[in-house]
């Protein structure tokens, strides 16, 4: 399994223009849930439409997270969500299938990315050693055991969070294989190749469809690998993303909504695939 291997060839513009959404990407946090509303589950037009898009072609709907399964699944039962995803990616990097409301390995992928995590973090471990001494001597930060990570860090405040990821940021430089992943005070430690990105490729690859048939989105720094061109034509962040995924959206000419969380969805699936949702 080579994670950097590309998934299609560009198609042309009269090919683009007929193309149907057939793999619906979506982060959690932030993307479908608005926290800022009391953790609101996604409107319903975002489940109307995507039953809307099944009439006129199969559609996979995964939720790409950086969420554990146990803590994903009692929100998908708190927040009653009428549909569940047909797959999902934990914790940024493993990926597993739905099915009656329950994951089933993909091993193709899982087992790699676990032996080569496995074998980084065994070479890096005094750095994390380092890690850990610096932070609990410099910052207030809650150094916190992450099951998918040698260390993960809880920051106390914004602020904090940007410090040490320049601290990170430098630290980090002599080692290419080794990122840190962001999702605002939240850090944890992973390959550089295995990302929420490529683990959108490997799905799109599985199924074989082409990358001007996917929906990407997404409003935090963990979602950056994902909102890229290479893997989405589509792709929308909604307007209570950070600064940071906006840039990269517009970039890659992407569309920033108005709306919040799940409504911003909505808003940017109509956006690149009018015909097909309403």
């Amino acid at each position: 399994m080579n994670p950097s291997s590309k998934i299609s060839t560009p198609r042309a513009k009269n090919e683009i223009a007929t193309a149907t959404l057939k793999l619906l990407c979506t982060d959690f946090d932030g993307t479908l849930i608005d926290h800022d509303e009391g953790g609101s589950a996604p409107p319903a037009e975002f489940f109307e439409m995507l039953y809307a898009a099944r009439e006129i072609s199969p559609v996979t709907w995964v939720i790409n997270t950086g969420r554990g399964w146990i803590d994903l699944k009692h929100d998908l039962i708190a927040k009653a969500f009428p549909v569940w995803p047909d797959w999902v990616v934990l914790t940024e990097r493993h990926i597993y299938q739905v099915v009656d409301r329950e994951i089933i390995d993909h091993p193709e992928w899982n087992d790699p990315c676990k032996a080569i995590h496995q074998d980084l973090f065994h070479k890096s471990k005094n750095l994390f050693t380092e890690i850990r001494h610096h932070l609990s001597e410099t910052t207030e930060a809650d150094l916190i055991d992450d099951s998918a990570s040698p260390l993960g860090i809880v920051a106390k405040t914004p602020e904090e969070a940007d410090r040490i990821a320049l601290y990170l940021d430098d630290l980090l430089s002599e080692w290419p294989e080794l990122v840190y992943v962001r999702n605002a005070i939240w850090f944890r430690f992973s390959h550089i190749d295995y990302n929420k990105g490529t683990c959108l490729r490997e799905i799109a690859k599985k199924f074989e469809i082409h990358s001007d048939d996917i929906l990407s989105a997404g409003d935090h720094c963990n979602d950056l690998p994902m909102l890229d061109s290479q893997f989405a034509r589509g792709i929308v962040c909604p307007s209570n993303s950070v600064e940071v995924v906006k840039s990269k959206v517009k970039k890659h000419s992407g569309y920033i909504a108005q709306g919040k969380a799940g409504h911003g969805v909505v808003e940017g699936w109509k956006h690149f695939f009018p015909e097909k949702s309403s």
